[in-house]
């Protein structure tokens, strides 16, 4: 009775995937069991991590192919965290990739892997971007053209309300969850707002 599975792929680059994440599987491997899992019925959903160590321009769109090819049927996306005492945080640290700074917010918990990357990198827009955009031009391909439109114009606040208008069709059961606890609280904000209005004014 498997209706789902979750796939860790987080990266379409062979590159990433073996010399920085060390995850010794091949491109045709990835989609080969995914298409055993589409035959017989089961849902895919997968990760995706963009603006990992070293990572180029290309290697961040061969992410978003790999979800294409796989026919992903749900994709969480997002951007790399370096997390202390972990080898790649190490790699960044010894590549310069992490400033006395960032070091710091890692080490107190600050950051997160939903906003603006911490490691240096030049391609970071393009990654904020993708990681908004990617579940919804994976999962509705014909958006394609609008899709191109915003990725080039590194549109990132765009790229953030269409990821907020869209949660509850790309992330399935958890996205409606999400937008159910968002508009309860927006509810609860709005009238607090309204009843201190009209205090205020009595």
């Amino acid at each position: 009775n498997c209706t789902s599975v979750f796939y860790g792929i987080d990266s379409g680059s062979s590159f990433i995937r073996s010399g920085i994440m060390n995850r010794k599987i091949k491109d045709e491997d990835i989609c080969s069991n995914a298409q055993l899992l589409k035959e017989h019925g089961i849902k895919i959903t997968t990760s995706a991590i963009f603006c990992l160590p070293d990572e180029t321009e290309e290697q961040m769109f061969e992410t978003v192919e790999i979800m294409k090819r796989i026919k992903a049927d749900y994709l969480y996306t997002y951007i790399y965290y370096p997390f202390p005492n972990t080898e790649s945080f190490s790699y960044c640290v010894e590549k310069g990739l992490l400033d006395d700074e960032a070091i710091e917010r890692v080490k107190n918990g600050e950051g997160s892997f939903h906003k603006k990357p911490l490691i240096k990198s030049k391609h970071a827009e393009l990654a904020q971007v993708l990681k908004n955009i990617a579940p919804l031009y994976v999962k509705f391909p014909f958006l394609s053209p609008l899709m191109t439109f915003i990725i080039k114009k590194r549109l990132i606040k765009v790229s953030e309300i269409i990821f907020f208008l869209t949660v509850p069709f790309t992330y399935a059961h958890f996205g409606r969850e999400k937008m159910k606890e968002f508009l309860s609280l927006f509810r609860i904000a709005l009238l607090t707002r309204l009843r201190r209005k009209l205090n205020l004014e009595l």
